[in-house]
């Protein structure tokens, strides 16, 4: 009988992930970009609600030390396997609570509060649990991201979750078991081009993507109880219930119309009169299969002089492959966007010259014409892009990245799986591929686009 509390599954551990849109210094400009303040980076709590075994969390522990960091998960492995990370790195701001969302009224206050990967496959009492949660703990002036899967994009994957949930629930069945038994059955409807998949390709896509996802990620997302893509303005909606208001997306191209919107949408997208409304259009227009949105207490953007001085404020470095001088192509859920290289050439130039610039250098260069909108967009479509990520300024004290990502690399020399390793220089992690891990787990020269980003190894 497979282990499960509330209906979500504990016997299998989930895997290490990584995301950069929990960082508080991503969270900090991408509030700016919007218009919107954002805590301190500095003396502040930041809490993951489903830390799984706890990799990313401490990620980002490492490479902001002046933060306290906090996470919270059902599963006592999960747990175990966080704690033990924490003590053979020494991150010492870093601490893991074994308990229910609904029981965790002992924790304190916080300025950021994470729930990646587990609103939409839990139960509605937890849900409930989760927004109530966030509305009690979320200190004046802080922001909550919440990620689910959304309607109408995730949809077409509710007749795969029954089909694995039928698979697990057959006498003797394992869980390994029905995952294979799933993927086999969808192997042979794919090839035989069932109506289900005619009629719903981008469910046939998602479908070819499970052959290739890790068997632990498979079992979490199809085979627990729950597995309910969410409407945005519904949860708009019962976040407001509990005092938290919509600001925007983690995910920088699902602010930017141009990104999400297509250009015979947006008369109608403008004409909706509320947050929920154009966020559903969005989402329909994109056909939108999960959200990162960002809530805060505090509904009211800021003034144009305090915008304009949190943007200024901000500092960016160029990440390994910073895109060539010239026309950018970004990927978006609507179809390729072409940045014009007239604009976007300056920029890329800059940033491939400098190892920081600023905002207001950026805004100064001839080609933007001293407007700030057009470069608050540029830099934040470069960010989504993943060519730059803001800059940490000061930087944090590199000590906690180095020792935790001399754990990692061991790891991965060991054939464990690495998401990122700690990059204070920006605030966050970086993730690389299996071939630079490789070379850094040998002690091999790296590039230095790479090299720069990371703590000298000890």
């Amino acid at each position: 009988m497979a282990r499960a509390h509330a209906g979500y599954l504990t016997e299998t551990p989930y895997i290490a992930q990584f995301w950069r849109e929990h960082a508080p210094l991503w969270l900090g400009a991408t509030l700016a970009a919007l218009g919107r303040s954002a805590p301190a980076r500095s003396g502040t709590r930041w809490c993951e609600l489903g830390c799984g075994p706890g990799v990313g969390l401490l990620i980002h522990a490492a490479s902001n030390p002046s933060i306290d960091f906090h996470g919270v998960d059902i599963n006592p492995d999960h747990i175990d396997e966080a704690r033990d990370l924490a003590r053979a790195a020494g991150i010492g701001n870093a601490q893991f609570h074994l308990a229910d969302f609904s029981a965790a009224g002992a924790l304190p206050d916080f300025d950021y509060i994470i729930s990646q990967g587990v609103y939409s496959w839990v139960s509605p009492e937890v849900r409930a649990a989760i927004r109530a949660f966030m509305g009690r703990k979320l200190r004046p002036g802080g922001v909550a991201l919440l990620h689910y899967l959304s309607t109408p994009g995730a949809s077409d994957l509710v007749a795969l979750h029954g089909l694995f949930r039928a698979l697990h629930r057959q006498p003797g069945a394992t869980l390994e078991g029905a995952v294979e038994q799933g993927r086999a059955i969808i192997e042979t409807l794919l090839a035989n081009k069932a109506g289900y998949f005619t009629a719903h390709p981008a469910a046939a896509y998602k479908a070819r993507q499970l052959a290739t996802d890790a068997l632990n990620y498979a079992i979490h997302d199809y085979l627990n109880d729950f597995y309910a893509p969410q409407p945005s303005a519904r949860v708009m909606q019962e976040m407001g219930e509990v005092g938290l208001h919509f600001a925007g997306s983690a995910v920088p191209e699902n602010n930017i119309d141009d990104f999400s919107v297509p250009q015979g949408l947006r008369a109608l997208f403008a004409r909706q009169a509320s947050p929920e409304l154009r966020e559903t259009v969005r989402d329909l227009a994109g056909n939108q299969f999960s959200r990162m949105d960002l809530y805060l207490r505090d509904g009211a953007p800021l003034s144009a002089d305090r915008h304009f001085a949190a943007l200024h404020r901000l500092r960016f470095r160029a990440l390994p492959g910073l895109p060539p001088e010239g026309r950018v192509t970004f990927s978006s859920l609507i179809g390729p966007i072409e940045g014009p290289a007239d604009v976007f050439g300056p920029v890329l130039s800059r940033l491939a010259r400098q190892e920081a610039v600023s905002y207001a250098q950026i805004e100064a260069l001839p080609a933007l014409a001293g407007s700030p909108a057009l470069a608050n967009q540029i830099l934040h479509s470069l960010m989504g892009a993943g060519a730059i990520h803001p800059e940490a300024d000061p930087m944090p004290a590199p000590d906690a990245a180095r020792r935790l990502n001399a754990v990692l690399l061991e790891r991965h020399r060991q054939g464990g799986f690495v998401p990122a390793l700690a990059a204070p220089a920006l605030g966050s992690g970086l993730s690389l591929d299996k071939a630079l891990l490789d070379d850094l787990a040998a002690g091999k020269p790296v590039p230095a686009a790479v090299a720069r980003l990371l703590p000298d190894p000890a």
